[in-house]
């Protein structure tokens, strides 16, 4: 059943213009006449069909306006644009560490697309700049996809969101947008 609604929301998003939301993909397969068994899968469908071709997608996820669209089509009729990314992990007491390779991905996408990165904090966890495969220490998680084929991921340890400091790569990251 999942490749029959794929294939009616592909074919749909390849001939209907315009963006494509969860709420647009319940209509349509009501119209079809096709079930689903529970909310969420419209909105899993549209994950599916976005990623389903690497190369090549036929649908884009805009997290900024939270919506999909077809490439080169709904993008004209938005002027919305990231002004600025400030990124920072979190502090207190129920703090989740953030993966190194999170914040660099963010940076390099900001470089790429001419956009001002500022790197706030590490928070509660900072990289012990170990990678590890399997268990870590006592004190220590790893977190974040594996680095390498070999399945290696970064070491975290939780110091404090003082002690973590703020350097991302060995500098500081303190870029801020031009006043208008």
């Amino acid at each position: 059943m999942t490749a029959a609604r794929l294939d009616v929301l592909r074919n749909a998003v390849r001939t209907q213009h315009g963006e494509w939301t969860t709420h647009h993909v319940l209509h349509l397969y009501t119209a079809r006449g096709l079930r689903i068994p529970f909310r969420g899968t419209a909105r899993r469908d549209l994950t599916r069909l976005a990623t389903n071709n690497r190369q090549q997608p036929d649908m884009v996820y805009d997290a900024l306006n939270q919506r999909y669209g077809v490439p080169g089509r709904w993008q004209a009729e938005t002027s919305a644009r990231v002004d600025w990314v400030i990124v920072g992990g979190e502090s207190g007491r129920g703090a989740r560490p953030m993966a190194p390779q999170w914040a660099t991905s963010l940076r390099d996408q900001c470089a790429a697309a001419d956009v001002p990165y500022f790197f706030k904090q590490w928070g509660e966890y900072a990289p012990t700049g170990y990678l590890v495969i399997g268990s870590t220490r006592r004190g220590t998680l790893l977190a974040g996809d594996p680095v390498d084929d070999l399945g290696h991921r970064v070491e975290l340890a939780r110091v404090g969101k003082k002690t973590a400091g703020r350097e991302l790569d060995g500098r500081t990251h303190d870029a801020y947008p031009k006043a208008p």
